[in-house]
C-alpha cells in the first residue's frame, strides 16, 4: 500500500474507470450479437466481454484503495494491450474497453497501436514509479 495519492494515481484510477464503462457499453451491445451465433467460441467471447468491465472496476478500486500490487499488475496488463497484429487469417491481441488505434501496414497484415492503452500505460507506469520510489510506500 502507498500512503497517499498523487496526480498520476488519481489519473490512473479515472482512466481505468473510463475503460470499465467503455467495456460495459461494448458488452451491452456486443453480447446479444454473440449469443445469436450459437457457437461455443462466441459464448466464451461473450463471457469474457462481461468479465472485463468488472475487472477494470476492480482494478480502479484497488488503485483508489492505494494498493501498489494492483498498480503494478495494471502496468503490465496495459503494456500487453498496446500492440495488436492482424492479417487476413487471424488476429493477435489483448484488448478491452477503449480502443483508439493507429494502423501501420506490414506486408499483408497490419500492426495496430492502441493509443488509449499506450497513454494509460504511460500514466500507470509513471504512477507506479512515483509511488514505489517514495519513502511512503509500505
Amino acid at each position: 500500500m502507498f500512503e497517499r495519492h498523487n496526480k498520476l494515481t488519481i489519473a490512473s484510477y479515472i482512466l481505468l474507470a473510463i475503460n470499465g464503462v467503455a467495456g460495459a457499453l461494448i458488452a451491452i451491445f456486443a453480447v446479444p450479437e454473440y449469443l445469436r451465433n450459437g457457437n461455443y467460441l462466441t459464448y466464451l467471447a461473450a463471457g469474457l466481454l462481461c468479465i472485463i468491465p468488472v475487472l477494470s472496476g476492480y482494478l480502479a478500486y484497488g488503485i483508489y484503495k492505494r494498493s501498489i500490487k494492483v498498480l503494478f499488475f495494471c502496468v503490465w496488463l496495459w503494456a500487453l494491450q498496446v500492440f495488436r497484429y492482424e492479417n487476413g487469417f487471424w488476429t493477435f491481441s489483448l484488448r478491452f474497453g477503449v480502443d483508439l488505434s493507429y494502423i501501420v501496414p506490414i506486408g499483408t497484415g497490419k500492426l495496430l497501436i492502441n493509443l488509449w492503452a499506450l497513454m494509460t500505460f504511460i500514466v500507470l507506469f509513471l504512477a507506479y514509479r512515483g509511488v514505489s520510489n517514495s519513502k511512503h510506500a509500505v
